[in-house]
């Protein structure tokens, strides 16, 4: 797939399941998009996807695209990652899809601050709200891809002890997991 793109230095790949589109967030080079299996290359106007960004088709609408990027927001495309716009929302990390209810995302916003918070759209990503669900520097959510109910949301910082919350009721009831080491390497970026 990457014969026509000039970098060597990919942060992530996904593709649809046709295996038509592609999107791949490049080292200091944006965002790569193809619509003919690799064949051909373009970059979408995200600003510059640097040290990171993450790629995201929707597994439930392959047509929902998304590049996102705790610096730059997150951008999407509704026309099977041909053209991209945004960015819709800033400091973005971490998106998942609730594969239940079409168009039904989570992030966490405001990710590399103490005010991060899990988010949820509607609308495939094009507008967020907080879930009102209560962590202290949440970096990471994940919805399981068979029980939509199931979510999991993880904690902490480079300087503090990480922790890992589950509900297997939609958000209700959260329950800290157990067994997780109790020291950590300190000082180490989280991405």
């Amino acid at each position: 797939l990457n014969e026509n793109v000039p970098n060597t230095l990919a942060y992530d790949v996904k593709v649809t399941p046709n295996g038509k589109a592609a999107t791949v967030p490049l080292q200091d080079n944006d965002e790569a998009n193809s619509v003919d299996g690799g064949k051909t290359w373009s970059y979408s106007d995200a600003s510059n996807a640097g040290e990171g960004g993450e790629s995201f088709i929707d597994p439930t609408n392959p047509a929902n695209c998304y590049f996102a990027h705790p610096d730059s927001g997150l951008w999407v495309s509704s026309d099977g990652c041909a053209n991209f716009s945004g960015p819709v929302v800033g400091g973005i990390e971490s998106l998942t899809f609730d594969q239940a209810v079409p168009g039904k995302l989570y992030s966490v916003l405001n990710a590399d601050v103490s005010s991060a918070y899990v988010a949820v759209s509607t609308n495939a990503g094009n507008s967020w709200a907080q879930t009102g669900w209560t962590f202290t520097n949440p970096y990471l959510v994940v919805v399981s891809p068979t029980d939509s109910k199931t979510i999991i949301v993880a904690t902490g910082t480079a300087t503090t002890t990480p922790h890992l919350f589950y509900t297997h009721d939609g958000g209700t009831t959260w329950i800290e997991a157990h067994g997780l080491p109790s020291q950590v390497q300190r000082n180490s970026t989280i991405y």
